[in-house]
């Protein structure tokens, strides 16, 4: 049923002239973030009211995670690498699957994909210029993620603080005020709709709580896979199945003779490695 709501809400949006607050049959909905019924009716407002306009939010989020993959094979192998990493989020069944159906899973693929290209840019930066930017990035990517889906989309920031400790260079990224500048961003983008809906909304704090934070990780009253169980029946076959074919390389890339710990290659080359290793692992 998920489409009929999100595509209500999102058409409510535009009938009302309500953008802050998504409503389903006029009663509030907060099931999810605003950026699905933004993307949603802006579809709508430029494509019509139609399958057609409410997915073409989902095109655009579609070809430009696309593009940030390449982006990210780029800066980190090369300028050859850019078409390889397109082709290689393109033609992954899951994502492409889930492009075609209307929920806030592809958005917030955009999201992470840009968070995990600015963090690419800050591993790989070349001057104290271009480590702003990838940490900028990274703030901008985090706050789109937490419009998508909440802000259980901060699992993907441990990874980022667990590879700065393991690299050593927590105390550092600790002082770097560019971090912090991309922290705040990501707390005010995200943040700010969040905070006029706990004041505009009497009780929205701990519903969202509940369905969008503890029901999700630490509670299983959602039916939505926490835990150890999560894990091994739902997380785990849709990494391997839903990235195919390119997960039998990334498997390929994580065996001791493989790119990933066999590699001889410099540390900043390493690091990026473990990086890109803790980022869906954590």
């Amino acid at each position: 049923p998920d489409e009929g709501f999100y595509a209500n809400a999102a058409l409510s949006m535009v009938d009302h002239l309500e953008p802050l607050l998504p409503r389903l049959n006029g009663e509030a909905f907060l099931d999810k973030p605003p950026l699905i019924y933004w993307t949603a009716a802006a579809g709508a407002l430029i494509a019509g009211r139609s399958e057609w306009g409410l997915r073409l939010g989902h095109v655009a989020a579609f070809v430009l995670t696309c593009l940030l993959a390449g982006l990210a094979a780029r800066r980190f192998a090369g300028t050859d690498a850019l078409p390889i990493g397109m082709l290689a989020y393109a033609t992954m069944t899951m994502p492409f699957l889930a492009a075609n159906v209307l929920t806030p899973d592809t958005p917030l693929a955009l999201a992470l994909a840009l968070a995990c290209y600015g963090l690419l840019r800050v591993e790989t930066e070349v001057n104290r210029r271009d480590g702003l930017y990838g940490w900028l990035t990274a703030g901008l990517g985090f706050g789109l993620a937490i419009l998508a889906k909440g802000p259980v989309a901060l699992a993907f920031a441990a990874a980022v603080f667990l590879h700065r400790l393991i690299s050593g260079r927590l105390l550092e990224s600790l002082r770097d005020v560019r971090a912090w500048a991309g922290v705040a961003l990501a707390c005010a983008l995200g943040g700010s709709w969040y905070l006029w809906l706990f004041i505009s909304v009497p009780g929205s704090a701990s519903y969202v709580l509940d369905s969008q934070v503890l029901g999700r990780l630490a509670s299983d009253h959602l039916a939505r896979n926490p835990g150890f169980r999560g894990l091994v029946r739902v997380y785990l076959p849709a990494a391997l199945v839903g990235f195919l074919p390119w997960s039998i390389w990334a498997i390929r890339a994580l065996l001791p003779s493989g790119e990933v710990f066999g590699e001889r290659g410099t540390s900043r080359r390493k690091s990026v490695h473990l990086f890109l290793c803790l980022w869906p692992l954590v």
